[in-house]
């Protein structure tokens, strides 16, 4: 009897959480990735604002003022900048690994912001070997745009710190579970020991 009683409480309670939780995380997922990818905007439009001065103006130090910046960014943040110039070239990056100069009008994320729409999503990237999340915005100078700032982050990062975030709902479902079992045996004993002497 006792077995039924704390089974019935225990299902209970763990019918109840799956019914809630499990909607909840996913809500909560949605959340955390757009409030994500807000933040990666903010950044975008703040260091864009910064650039613009400089890709406007004809400075012969362009390229060190523009990996100031960059660097600035990089002590804040893990995600890799990438700045073109209005015609889809590069002109600076944190990235190593790429290659100043290089044609960036292919990316359709670059493409779009050097039209004057800012955007972000994920697709599919050749040289990470993987799903990519980015942001990009155009920077304008007046009605003009004279570059685009893109930052992105390899998508798995992303989930991370979703699915870290999320481990808080993990750990009070958990926590649910064991103090519905620890209630359910001090309940089951409550009730059986009386119908048992009864018997």
């Amino acid at each position: 009897m006792r077995k039924r009683l704390i089974l019935s409480m225990v299902g209970l309670v763990l019918a109840v959480l799956f019914a809630h939780d499990i909607p909840l995380a996913r809500h909560l997922s949605q959340i955390e990735r757009d409030r994500t990818v807000t933040s990666i905007e903010r950044d975008a439009f703040t260091y864009g604002a910064k650039l613009s001065p400089i890709l406007s103006s004809t400075a012969g130090n362009l390229q060190t003022q523009i990996q100031s910046i960059l660097d600035e960014y990089s002590q804040l943040s893990d995600g890799i900048l990438v700045v073109v110039d209005a015609k889809g070239y590069l002109l600076a990056s944190n990235d190593p690994t790429v290659t100043i100069g290089a044609d960036y009008v292919s990316r359709p994320e670059i493409a779009t912001a050097l039209l004057g729409d800012a955007t972000s999503g994920t697709r599919m990237s050749n040289s990470i070997g993987g799903e990519l999340a980015y942001v990009a915005v155009p920077v304008f100078s007046g009605p003009n745009v004279v570059g685009v700032l893109r930052i992105t982050y390899p998508q798995s990062v992303l989930d991370a710190d979703v699915n870290s975030r999320l481990r808080g709902v993990l750990m009070s479902a958990l926590f649910s579970v064991l103090m519905a079992i620890v209630v359910a045996i001090i309940f089951a004993r409550g009730v059986a020991r009386p119908l048992l002497k009864l018997r």
